[in-house]
């Protein structure tokens, strides 16, 4: 299920539905040699889908996209109970030596999440569940590396989650079960309003501070190469597209969303 889950919402991105589009057009074209009433709209089909692909190539586009759903914010909670700081994770990178290493944006999470942490002195929840090979989790990988870099503090980790929607879930009951009522929320910014309303949704008991980082929006409201396609372009539109599609679906079904509290979670401290 979790592998069917994956792959429609990859046939939702621009690129690979577009694609696919494009491909049956072709097929279509090629096989209907008769020129029947089908054969009248294939073409327009192909060209609109070709059109719209270099649409979401432009600058502009993916900085429009990006807008609907980046959240810039970071808030710290006011005096009181010591908060955690949970980092997500935002994929990872596989190695011949079987361990798995964070991947750009969850090296970017990090950094700015564990610099946080060792100014404040708080301690640290890693979310992120087990690699495609199950050899380790991304938790463990995420916490390898944070180590590394001298951090000190306190580390719980959960290392079930393969969604956004379970590293709400799951982290909900870590946190519960240690007596913990404030978050500092660390995650990318076009990834911040899903993980928001995810984490609230989730964990209405906790009070929930986003610490957004990396804004990929620029302003380029006067800059011409807003309007030459680009693959950094086609990547953040498709970031963007991603974020809005799952929001709204997840709006959806949040009535039936299952809310689980797994006791084979694990919360380990150093």
């Amino acid at each position: 299920m979790f592998f069917v889950y994956k792959l429609l919402g990859a046939a939702t991105t621009p690129l690979v539905f577009l694609s696919i589009t494009i491909l049956i057009g072709t097929f279509l074209t090629i096989s209907n040699r008769r020129r029947g009433p089908l054969f009248c709209f294939v073409p327009s089909i192909i060209i609109l889908s070709v059109v719209f692909l270099l649409s979401l190539s432009l600058p502009v586009t993916s900085h429009l996209l990006l807008r609907q759903v980046e959240i810039y914010r970071k808030e710290l909670p006011p005096e009181g109970p010591i908060p955690v700081v949970m980092i997500l994770s935002g994929g990872f990178t596989r190695k011949n030596s079987g361990k798995t290493e964070p991947g750009p944006f969850t090296t970017q999470r990090l950094i700015e999440g564990a610099s946080l942490a060792r100014r404040k002195g708080y301690p640290i929840l890693l979310s992120g569940g087990l690699s495609y090979d199950k050899s380790e989790s991304i938790a463990r990988s995420m916490e390898r590396s944070i180590r590394k870099w001298g951090y000190k503090g306190e580390i719980m980790l959960e290392e079930n989650s393969r969604t956004t929607w379970e590293n709400m879930t799951y982290s909900a009951s870590i946190l519960r079960r240690k007596g913990i009522d404030r978050i500092i929320l660390v995650t990318n910014s076009f990834h911040m309003k899903r993980s928001l309303w995810m984490a609230k949704k989730a964990m209405p008991d906790i009070e929930v501070y986003p610490y957004a980082i990396g804004s990929l929006a620029d302003d380029m409201d006067s800059d011409p190469l807003k309007w030459i396609p680009t693959a950094g372009a086609l990547r953040d539109s498709s970031l963007a597209w991603k974020e809005i599609v799952g929001l709204t679906v997840y709006r959806i079904l949040e009535p039936k969303l299952p809310r689980p509290d797994r006791p084979g979670t694990s919360a380990s401290t150093f």
